[in-house]
């Protein structure tokens, strides 16, 4: 079960240091296109909407794109000013962070006051209860704009776009720990626990926030409660806007890896490996065990300098988060909690001061590899 944060405001103010949601739905494509992602069990959070800020057309675009990846289940939900909660509004941040944009009056006119704070009077107001406060969440007229665009992608595509936490008009209450999809991994009888603080929450369980609210996370979204970083946001991007290649922005399927023919040496035969296609040193195609071992071997060609060794076994850790045993030729299935693998992703990190390698089969062929290379590839 994975969910992911596309608000369509990534490498802006508020969001500094996320990617552009074109480019990390490249990525989750790829994902899901190798194999490493099931889209069944993936959900999109098209949240928080900043309303008069965040852009119908553009959130629009990510449900369509997610539609057309097999994505069934987007999130949404407003920002939520907490204006009540000093530990927790997001005020002074939104506010900050409009101020910062010498173009934040061309970019969202409606949105900005004449001072350049955000117009917090307009799309929220005061608090009915509590009128010393700007009230929770926007006014529903200026939510409905795009419940109405949620409406119309749910009757294209066949999908669900649920609402997390707050009522939204016409959507269904939404579950980040989903209940259905534990169910239809696990097979396992699960229902939804209700929450006194959040009512409209349907997780398995009771919420739990992810972060304290002291905690900093280098995306530095201004509307979190996870904090502002005291050092930069986290930099996706060089000085031309272009997405910097390194381990946290791109994945890389194995066609991506190589560059043409790749000579292959097992015990003195030579093979030619392009792409996923094999032949011998005469130019004629290999049968599939000889070349499930010349695959195998390229990836142990590529991968071997990464290796990391605990407990006198040999592991690769990908940028993906699997945990590859090279003795075995298995992915390890760790729990959550797992010291072992804690201790793995320890020694990477100190190692390679990043996750180490691309991830280059899917689950399939990792088996029909491991089978292959422990029956002939000496490696």
């Amino acid at each position: 079960m994975v969910s992911f944060s596309i608000t369509t405001l990534g490498n802006t103010v508020f969001e500094p240091g996320v990617m552009k949601a074109d480019d990390l739905l490249d990525n989750i494509e790829k994902l899901i296109n190798i194999g490493i992602l099931d889209p069944r069990v993936t959900t999109f959070r098209i949240d928080p909407i900043l309303v008069g800020v965040t852009s119908i057309q553009q959130l629009k675009h990510v449900i369509e794109r997610g539609a057309n990846m097999g994505i069934r289940k987007f999130v949404t939900s407003p920002v939520q000013s907490y204006a009540s909660m000093p530990n927790r509004s997001v005020i002074p941040y939104v506010d900050k962070a409009l101020k910062s944009d010498s173009d934040s009056f061309i970019k969202y006119p409606d949105a900005v006051t004449q001072t350049g704070e955000y117009n917090w009077m307009k799309y929220y107001g005061k608090d009915k209860h509590r009128p010393q406060y700007i009230a929770f969440t926007p006014k529903a007229e200026y939510v409905k704009p795009y419940i109405d665009m949620f409406q119309e992608m749910m009757s294209k595509y066949g999908i669900s776009i649920q609402s997390c936490a707050v009522p939204m008009a016409g959507l269904t209450p939404s579950a980040c720990l989903d209940p259905e999809i534990i169910e239809a991994i696990t097979s396992l009888k699960t229902d939804a626990v209700e929450d006194a603080t959040r009512k409209f929450c349907k997780c398995y369980g009771v919420h739990s926030d992810v972060f304290r609210y002291n905690d900093e996370c280098k995306s530095s979204c201004v509307y979190c409660y996870a904090g502002q970083m005291k050092t930069d946001p986290f930099d996706y991007y060089d000085e031309y806007g272009k997405l910097k290649d390194f381990a946290y922005s791109k994945v890389n399927e194995y066609s991506e890896i190589e560059d043409g023919p790749v000579k292959v040496v097992i015990r003195n035969d030579e093979y030619t490996l392009n792409g996923r296609d094999v032949v011998d040193a005469n130019g004629q195609p290999v049968d599939a065990d000889t070349k499930n071992r010349v695959i195998w071997k390229r990836a142990v060609d590529i991968n071997k300098a990464n290796l990391v060794k605990v407990g006198g076994i040999y592991y690769v850790v990908t940028n993906t988060g699997i945990i590859f045993n090279w003795g075995t030729a298995k992915v390890e299935n760790f729990g959550k909690y797992d010291t072992l693998k804690k201790t793995i992703l320890r020694a990477a990190q100190v190692q390679y001061d990043k996750p180490v390698v691309s991830t280059v089969f899917n689950a399939a062929e990792l088996k029909q590899l491991g089978e292959s290379r422990k029956k002939f590839c000496k490696v």
